[in-house]
């Protein structure tokens, strides 16, 4: 709703390809604006906690697959050493 980003690129549409969109105006159509302010965007505050609602999710990915890798990677280890030096030809020496 509002007035239509000025640029080259729209100049080159017709007004019938802006047809269903009832709340633009300005150039290149034919319909005037009431008001000649030119909208400005303003972050919602929705947008802002999606971003930090995303930016959690990942944090909280990252650190269970941080730690349901370092459980993995010790019970096999400790439970299953026989198959680590088998699998991966890993010579593990225990020092007394």
């Amino acid at each position: 709703m509002g007035l239509i980003p000025q640029g080259e690129q729209f100049w080159t549409f017709d007004n019938s390809s802006f047809e269903g969109n009832l709340g633009l105006c300005g150039p290149p159509l034919s319909k005037k604006c009431g008001h000649s302010e030119i909208p400005t965007f303003e972050p919602s505050k929705e947008s802002s906690f999606g971003e930090w609602f995303n930016w959690k999710v990942v944090v909280i990915g990252y650190a269970c697959g941080f730690v349901i890798g370092l459980v993995t990677g010790h019970v096999i280890i400790s439970k299953r050493p026989n198959w680590f030096v088998r699998t991966f030809r890993v010579n593990l020496r225990r020092q007394r």
